[in-house]
């Protein structure tokens, strides 16, 4: 099997809806690094899976909708919101942990890059030492 994978980072806030307490429940912001890995069992005429700068679709879409943004899930977002907190994306998944924004994004980018036989795993960092991954 061969792979490729695309680093990148984006900055954003986000507020999770949890069953405990914990600071975590308050808007909160981090430094987010993606990875997107692309696996194969064949590569192309080229001799890649695919070329690195096919994966920049899904960091353009990230740093368009993501960057500098506060990701709060839909259900909790009120008229008044945006005009205080600028940049919002209402996300459409049950909370915004970095497990459900691994989906997200790997939803994504399994419509950008549809090729049958590849598989393609998202690791989503809050820290430096925590990170969450989402494959089929």
């Amino acid at each position: 099997m061969y792979t490729i994978t695309k680093r990148f980072e984006f900055e954003a806030s986000h507020k999770l809806k949890l069953t405990y307490e914990s600071p975590c429940s308050n808007i909160h912001g981090h430094s987010y690094k993606v990875e997107i890995t692309v696996c194969s069992n064949k590569l192309n005429e080229d001799g890649m899976v695919m070329d690195f700068s096919e994966l920049n679709q899904l960091k353009d879409w990230v740093m368009e909708n993501w960057d500098h943004a506060t990701i709060i899930q839909e259900s909790m977002i009120t008229d008044g919101m945006l005009k205080e907190f600028g940049k919002l994306f209402p996300f459409p998944l049950p909370n915004v942990t970095a497990e459900y924004m691994a989906l997200y994004l790997h939803d994504i980018a399994k419509d950008m890059f549809d090729k049958s036989g590849d598989e393609i795993i998202i690791t989503i960092y809050e820290t430096t030492n925590n990170c969450a991954s989402y494959s089929e």
